[in-house]
């Protein structure tokens, strides 16, 4: 055998080591029981479920050393790329402050001023420079959100793929973990929107879901490497911020505290169930939309009929429609009075 065959270019980072000469190494967890050092963490839910307020809080945690709700964390600086919302923001992080009682202004928490477009080569290399100018070495770098923060169509495996293999630079870059925020899909809400580039490279993912109550429950339904914790349940509680609005009212915004994961609710079976119960939210959100330009988004009443109608256009036949809306009454998924119908 030609043994200079088994010499690789002196210039290339591709090489091999015998097995036998890796060592295994303990969980490296930035949390702990929940995700690792130098992973790639999807958080995923439903817009207004809570995902952001829960990223904000290991945000602060890990920055100030601070547990995280009785976990360890690991200290150190965090760099926050926010899409959207920083007035938000700030408000989210003044009430972190007052009620854990603690003090941001010296911790290594950085946020940005604008969104990024993760995926571009120029834009990518201009975050690692932003980065680097804050002169401190990321534990964990959050893009809330994915869309918000990504150059390209989220759908199409070329940008994901790109886009997937710059979070990777800049986890090679620090050592860090890079938190992705995103939306569930619009027909599937157990999954992320987008190819399925994503979610074959995720270590760790988190859904989180806000029920009726407003309990914001994280659930883990992935973990790569270790056990996979049990659910966990906050209640998003009002904070008085200490400021005046421009009305004279107390302006406030809120933050996650602990409770009880409430019982699991009956899950639907069956497509039809499913598209049916999407599409009565849908119509919820359209309506409380139009009537938060112009009234009271809590009058929002969905009807029968128009959900029916909904449905049938969808393609759900008009037999499958009543057994699937007899089922979701049956499961108390949803309530219906008179000629309205609601999800629960």
């Amino acid at each position: 055998m030609n043994t200079s065959m088994l010499d690789p270019p002196s210039r290339s980072p591709f090489r091999f080591k015998r097995a036998g000469d890796i060592k295994p190494r303990p969980m490296d967890w930035l949390v702990s029981g929940l995700f690792e050092l130098d992973g790639l963490l999807l958080i995923v839910g439903d817009p207004s479920a809570g995902k952001s307020f829960w990223a904000l809080d290991l945000a602060a945690c890990i920055a100030t050393g601070h547990e995280h709700h009785g976990r360890a964390v690991q200290a150190g600086p965090v760099h926050y790329i926010a899409g959207e919302g920083h007035n938000g923001i700030s408000r989210r992080l003044r009430a972190w402050m007052i009620r854990n009682e603690l003090e941001l202004g010296d911790a290594p928490l950085y946020v940005s001023e604008v969104a990024a477009q993760i995926g571009d080569e120029v834009n990518t290399a201009t975050v690692l420079e932003a980065i680097n100018c804050t002169g401190d070495t990321p534990k964990l770098v959050v893009l809330d959100t994915l869309n918000r923060n990504m150059a390209g169509d989220e759908n199409a495996t070329k940008d994901m793929g790109a886009f997937i293999a710059c979070c990777d630079e800049i986890r090679a870059a620090y050592g860090c973990t890079v938190a992705l925020v995103h939306h569930t899909g619009h027909g599937n809400k157990s999954r992320a929107r987008g190819s399925s580039v994503l979610h074959g490279a995720i270590d760790t993912t988190y859904h989180v879901e806000k029920d009726a109550a407003g309990n914001v429950t994280v659930t883990c339904t992935r973990m790569k490497d270790g056990p996979t914790p049990d659910p966990f349940a906050f209640r998003l509680t009002t904070v008085e911020l200490g400021l005046a609005n421009e009305d004279g009212t107390e302006a406030t915004s809120a933050v996650l505290d602990p409770c009880g994961v409430p019982e699991s609710r009956p899950k639907v079976s069956g497509k039809h169930q499913g598209t049916a119960l999407n599409l009565l939210k849908r119509l919820e959100r359209e309506h409380r939309d139009r009537l938060a330009e112009g009234g009271d988004p809590a009058m929002a009443r969905v009807r029968r009929n128009d959900w029916r109608a909904a449905c049938l256009e969808s393609g759900i036949p008009a037999n499958r429609f009543a057994e699937a809306e007899v089922a979701l009454k049956q499961k108390g998924l949803i309530a219906q009075n008179g000629y309205y119908t609601r999800s629960t």
